[in-house]
């Protein structure tokens, strides 16, 4: 067993309850973790 964890400031889910990226006060590397899981940015 791990203990108690600290919870993050940020979290982004996929949809099969794993976690795909955690933020601390930053957004490092959430660009290539949404990119990975919903795909790249698109114009509208």
């Amino acid at each position: 067993m791990l203990g108690a964890v600290t919870a993050p400031a940020a979290v982004l889910m996929r949809p099969d309850g794993y976690v795909a990226w955690v933020g601390e006060g930053t957004n490092r590397g959430l660009e290539d973790a949404l990119t990975t899981w919903i795909g790249p940015p698109t114009a509208t």
